[in-house]
């Protein structure tokens, strides 16, 4: 298998395995009082701990969502006392840390559920078979944790936290460590467009842009909105890329050569970092690890 499919089928198999917690964890976050996106708040308050959490510091790490999206999910939680408040500082307080519990045990419980898994003529997936994966995938993380590039890493070191917590369970062992890998895929691809100094929504709007088709104001913002922000703020978006060169003047907007070349430059750049560690494995286990990821992909599945 590639190396640039290596992740989209790990990709495709981590949306496999949380599809089978997902349920169990948003029924845990119900009881608690909490919906999916205050739960998922919780859980980066509990990785970032003792640091608090603020909307101007989520809002870095991932500069395409607007910080007051995370300011109003903040207020909620220390409103209902899951974490404290204090000049725009939110820390994770004991009554927010004994809320998250038992919904990551309601996802560690649902993949224990799981139990043997049959990829039928792959045959059974059992504990014997998971182990080698999650090592595999184990000594990827381990790699990205210490490779020289990006130097950041700061959404992979917050996910790799909660490993030491991860009970003694591969498929759990597996879904901790392709989370780790989608944290570090963030680490790079925000180290590789932020040298160019352009704005988080500007560069959403490149992205939906990319590879086409044209669009205009109203469609990329339809496609975005989820991410916060007002269409006004997509509108000055669209602006500053056109100011670059990089977007034509007219709708429906499209990529000019220049925003082109520089988005895939981006990509590239992103996979450069990404793979590095991957490719420390060397060809043999590179194989193994495919043929491993399709194989439990494919069992979850049929389950």
């Amino acid at each position: 298998m590639p190396l640039e499919d290596l992740w989209p089928t790990a990709q495709a198999l981590r949306r496999r395995l949380r599809a089978h917690y997902d349920p169990a964890a948003g029924q845990a976050a119900e009881s608690a009082g909490l919906n999916g996106p205050g739960w998922t708040l919780l859980l980066r308050a509990h990785l970032a701990a003792p640091r608090p959490l603020s909307a101007a510091w989520l809002g870095a790490l991932n500069p395409t969502i607007n910080p007051w999206t995370y300011e109003a999910g903040l207020q909620h939680l220390a409103a209902v006392g899951l974490l404290g408040s204090e000049a725009g500082a939110y820390p994770l307080t004991p009554a927010g840390r004994a809320a998250l519990r038992p919904i990551l045990d309601a996802v560690y419980s649902a993949l224990r559920a799981l139990g043997p898994l049959d990829a039928s003529a792959l045959g059974p997936l059992d504990a014997s078979a998971l182990g080698p994966l999650a090592k595999l995938l184990q000594s990827v993380v381990s790699g990205s944790l210490v490779a020289p590039e990006p130097p950041g890493k700061v959404q992979l070191r917050l996910s790799h936290r909660l490993a030491a917590e991860t009970p003694p369970l591969p498929l759990a062992a597996i879904d901790q460590a392709l989370a780790d890998l989608a944290a570090y895929r963030d680490d790079a691809h925000l180290a590789a467009w932020q040298m160019h100094a352009v704005s988080g929504p500007a560069w959403d709007v490149l992205g939906s842009l990319w590879p086409g088709p044209a669009a205009t104001l109203a469609e990329v913002f339809f496609k975005l909105a989820r991410r916060g922000w007002p269409r006004d703020a997509y509108a000055r978006a669209v602006q500053e890329l056109v100011t670059r060169g990089w977007v034509s003047e007219t709708e429906p907007y499209a990529l000019t050569p220049q925003g082109r070349a520089v988005r895939e430059r981006a990509e590239a750049q992103t996979n450069t970092y990404f793979f590095a560690p991957w490719r420390a494995l060397g060809t043999e286990a590179l194989g193994e690890l495919g043929a491993r990821l399709k194989a439990l992909e494919a069992a979850l599945r049929l389950t």
